[in-house]
């Protein structure tokens, strides 16, 4: 059926299940419906409907859009078109040969089909499968596992009703102007991945709008994979069409041949465990446990997303790297030693191997804290603490901060090990709120307590002491100290060994030390960059950035810099998705322009970000204007969109949305422009309207400073109050409001009537989540403070509120004594006290904006 090569093509796709599969209404032709017919597709179909609605005279050959609009519109009971659905396009037999459509692990299967002989076929094999659905579903993340099999029903499945599946005009031009988000991902998915498509001449009206308008320009270098079109024949005029526009070749033949065809490479389909073994590499060798204990499967695949298995073995791919040149670690970077040893790494396996030796049980949970500036080296001295420690023995595993599994899914997993594990988390900024429960939980539940091993950003060290319990935790802080003499000649020994000195290639030994320690103050990669170069880092990055063309390119750069920069990487088919050129062109960006600025991560380098966080941070903050910026949110936010809406609860990419639509990063974005960061959240306003969180974000950036309108804040946060009454964020959100109410009140009796309810809502708040959480004394504190000094001018009736105030704030400092906002708080008060007893009036103390 296909060509030699064509077939070991495919073979290879297959086995690494890069495969997608795209079903037409010819696939099920030679299947028997409830009326003993083979299925009727098109004219058959449109004649049956002709007779059904009793027309007068023969058929005369009116389209089937057409036919079933009409259809729709006759005046029939619903369950009489129903029946006749349903006998016509349900089935009763399907022949043997279709269940060998289940023999490949397909990436995905896509259909125009509404019938049900796919759920039959996979069911017959007692194979697992999750239907999504028109216009129930929107998305779901496919199982990496393998477990089940996804098939999408891009045009409804029956049995359903007459006006849930997509045939009349009517139908195609609504989903054409809502925009069909399975559809949207199967371009994204055919955009990079083979497809074959079986049963279709490609001329769905929905796939020309998808397709179509994506269409690459004249000229360019076809980038999309190569592609197939099995169909007993076609004009030759589409096939040259199809080849040179969109690479998809035509195969002459039905879907018996192909099915045929299927059954005659049966042998050389690789097993799921093969197939596992190059696309989650990470689940095989946690799967490893599951014969050990009796662990779920679902706890091993929640795991093994969040958390791979550090490597025992050095077994060094020999590539080039970037790592030298900016690029953030790679395991294969460390394997290849291209990391200089820090004495810091040493210390902390040393301090590691204590805690891990103890046999102590039910001991408490130790986290081992390593603090450093962005770009001071953290994540390749975590890698090579995690490396060290494996080679040791040790059973280690890192995270890179994307979600946390549920607690129980972590706790299955560890319960099978007999000794000491080891969890890393590289920038934990995104998980660190999570750690208390989950420490708690761990020292409860486990007999051996694991290593925590986490990094962070210096200016976000305040969150450590917030929520790392010494109560629960052993906490050991280790800060990155500056570069010693000993390691810059390391580093400008190992830059020298890869011929990658720059600047420093004609200078002395002692020049090249001296310019390097001039730089190396805090972060290692700047030093590095800049010495290299021979200029500022700032220059460095501008420049890059700057030299970025086209237009598009700089944009998705960064739509990929608010994902990187926040810690979560991108899919292929994201990129595309980002794109507002042709998928060809945008797949083009990758292997050009944007090389060495976007690369690839992951176990299988199917992920994409910016080389290095630093680098995405620099951009966002100083490299764009905020007109672009906006762009990029709302293209990220769009794509994600219907990702996002069926994501709830903790998961990858549920944290992604609530970090990009966080109100307070984008107030600071969008400062000088308050409406720009309105435009990001109305551009998915549609998506997310029944969402309480999306309401507490867009009410609190109205509440959050300069250009905000409080009369739109009571009412977004009053919607997410309707939609979660009892979330202590909304309640926190509505307290803030309404003291912000009370001092922009124009009179005294109006802002003691918001101050009132507020002060209710607050202690209540205190009450509830005080022991736990700052946040509850910290609007308390600010809002009352703000009330004191513009409404109370009587110095009695000012030192009792104060007393008052005192007393709160001291108690809340017993239960958060680091604190930085609640100290703040305390010092402003002192100074209101010193200056009510001065002869001179003068203005109360300001307190700066902390929430």
């Amino acid at each position: 059926m296909f060509k030699k090569d064509d077939e070991k093509y495919l073979i290879r796709q297959l086995s690494s299940n890069k495969v997608v599969l795209f079903l037409g209404s010819g696939f099920s032709f030679d299947a028997k419906n409830k009326n003993n017919e083979n299925f009727p597709t098109g004219w058959k179909l449109g004649k049956k409907i002709w007779e059904f609605l009793e027309i007068d005279g023969d058929y005369d050959d009116t389209s089937l859009p057409e036919m079933y609009q009409a259809f729709m519109q006759a005046g029939i009971k619903k369950h009489l078109k129903k029946e006749f659905l349903e006998s016509n396009l349900l089935s009763s037999e399907i022949p043997d040969q279709y269940r060998k459509i289940t023999l490949p692990y397909w990436f995905k299967i896509y259909t125009t089909n509404i019938d049900d002989i796919l759920t039959k076929s996979y069911r017959k094999e007692n194979k697992s499968i999750e239907e999504l659905q028109y216009p129930l579903d929107q998305y779901s993340e496919r199982d990496q596992s393998l477990e089940r099999n996804q098939i999408i029903y891009l045009h409804g499945k029956l049995p359903c009703d007459p006006d849930e599946v997509i045939f009349s005009p009517q139908q195609y031009a609504k989903a054409q102007l809502t925009h069909e988000p399975l559809y949207g991902q199967f371009v994204y998915d055919y955009s990079i991945l083979p497809t074959i498509f079986i049963g279709t001449e490609l001329n769905e009206p929905l796939f020309e709008r998808y397709i179509v308008a994506r269409d690459a320009r004249f000229g360019l270098k076809e980038r999309r994979p190569k592609s197939f079109l099995i169909t007993p024949s076609l004009s030759p005029i589409k096939v040259s069409n199809l080849k040179t526009n969109y690479n998809v070749h035509h195969i002459s033949g039905t879907t018996g041949d192909f099915l045929n065809w299927l059954t005659s490479i049966q042998d050389k389909l690789p097993t799921k465990e093969e197939i596992l073994k190059k696309t989650f590499p990470n689940l095989l060798s946690i799967f490893e446990y599951a014969e050990i204990a009796n662990i779920s499967k679902k706890s091993i695949v929640q795991f093994a997303k969040c958390f791979n298995r550090v490597p025992t073995e050095s077994r060094p791919i020999q590539e080039r790297s970037g790592f030298l040149t900016g690029t953030s670690p790679r395991w294969n970077d460390i394997l290849l030693n291209l990391d200089v040893p820090r004495t810091i790494s040493n210390k902390i396996v040393e301090s590691s191997e204590t805690y891990l030796t103890s046999k102590k049980k039910d001991e408490k949970t130790k986290v081992i804290s390593i603090i450093g500036y962005a770009g001071s080296g953290k994540s390749t001295i975590l890698k090579r603490v995690g490396f060290s420690l494996s080679q040791k023995g040790r059973t280690v595993f890192l995270s890179y901060s994307d979600f946390i599994p549920r607690k129980d899914e972590i706790i299955d997993v560890l319960s099978a090990i007999d000794e000491r594990a080891v969890l890393i988390f590289d920038n934990s900024k995104n998980v660190i709120t999570q750690l208390p429960w989950l420490i708690k939980s761990l020292n409860q539940e486990l007999e051996y307590t694991p290593l925590i091993i986490l990094s962070i950003r210096t200016n976000y060290i305040d969150l450590l002491q917030q929520y790392i319990n010494p109560d629960v935790a052993i906490n050991e802080e280790f800060k990155i100290p500056n570069l010693d003499d000993d390691e810059i000649n390391l580093i400008i020994a190992k830059l020298d060994d890869y011929n990658l000195l720059g600047k420093l290639s004609g200078m002395s030994s002692y020049k090249r030390i001296k310019e390097f320690k001039n730089r190396a103050h805090r972060q290692i990669l700047i030093a590095m960059k800049e010495a290299t170069n021979g200029n500022s880092f700032n220059e460095i990055i501008k420049d890059e950035f700057k030299s970025l063309k086209p237009y598009e390119a700089k944009v998705l750069t960064l739509c990929i810099a608010l994902n990187t920069e926040l810690g979560f990487t991108n899919s292929k088919q994201d990129f595309v998705g980002f794109s507002k050129s042709p998928q060809n062109e945008a797949l083009g960006y990758l292997e050009t322009v944007l090389q060495g600025t976007v690369i690839s991560v992951g176990s299988t380098n199917n992920r994409f970000m910016l080389r290095h966080r630093i680098l995405a941070d620099y951009i966002i903050k100083y490299c764009v204007e905020p007109n672009i910026l906006k762009e990029a949110y709302i293209r990220v936010l769009s794509v994600l969109a219907p990702e996002l809406i069926e994501s709830r609860g903790p998961s990858r990419i549920f944290n992604l949305y609530k970090a990009l639509i966080n109100h307070a990063q984008l107030y600071r974005r969008f400062k000088s422009d308050i409406n720009l960061a309105r435009d990001v959240y109305e551009s998915i306003t549609e998506y997310f309207k029944s969402d309480h969180h999306f309401w507490l974000q867009y009410g609190s950036l109205e509440v959050e400073g300069k250009g905000g309108d409080l009369k739109l804040a009571e009412n977004y946060i009053s919607q997410a109050e309707s939609l979660s009454p009892n979330s202590t964020y909304v309640k926190t959100a509505k307290c803030n409001l309404l003291y912000k109410q009370a001092l922009a009140s124009e009179n005294e009796h109006s802002a003691l009537e918001y101050k009132t309810e507020a002060d209710a809502i607050a202690q209540s708040l205190i009450l509830e989540i005080g022991k736990e959480e700052q946040i509850a004394y910290h609007i308390y504190c600010a809002g009352r403070y703000r009330y004191i000094t513009k409404w109370i001018n009587n110095k009695s009736d000012k030192k009792k509120a104060l007393d008052e105030l005192n007393s709160t704030v001291k108690t809340g400092l017993t239960f958060h004594p680091f604190s930085k906002k609640l100290k703040t708080a305390s010092d402003a008060i002192k100074r209101a006290y010193i200056q009510m007893g001065l002869q001179k009036e003068l203005e109360d103390p300001e307190l700066p904006e902390f929430l």
